[in-house]
């Protein structure tokens, strides 16, 4: 997805964040509520598998998407990990992105439309 749309593109309406490291997003899990957590699958300390742990851990409810670069074979095995609603593979696009957000079924005040 191009920086000039993003998330924040998606869902006008709502509060996006954005955690640059591991730690960040353990730390405001523990300080506020999601909705949606979009991780990389690939991070220094934790993968995105073991964050969704920790995302569900916290709130059973949020739905946890997981990008990575790495092809589906490499990953194969993580994705049965119960804690991640939806997978999606660089590069995508903003379409490919929308599809997938559909497909994990977040609350309808998220529901979007396509341009």
């Amino acid at each position: 997805v191009s920086p000039s749309r993003g998330l924040g593109d998606v869902y006008k309406r709502q509060r996006v964040s954005i955690a640059h490291d591991c730690q960040a997003a353990v730390n405001s899990l523990s300080n506020m509520a999601f909705d949606l957590v979009v991780s990389e699958f690939c991070m220094s300390k934790l993968n995105g598998c073991h964050l969704a742990a920790l995302v569900k851990a916290t709130s059973s409810q949020t739905k946890v998407l997981i990008m990575t670069g790495l092809c589906q074979s490499e990953v194969a095995a993580e994705m049965g990990s119960p804690h991640v609603d939806g997978w999606i593979f660089k590069p995508f696009g903003f379409e490919e992105l929308l599809d997938v957000l559909e497909l994990i079924k977040l609350p309808e005040a998220y529901h979007c439309f396509r341009a």
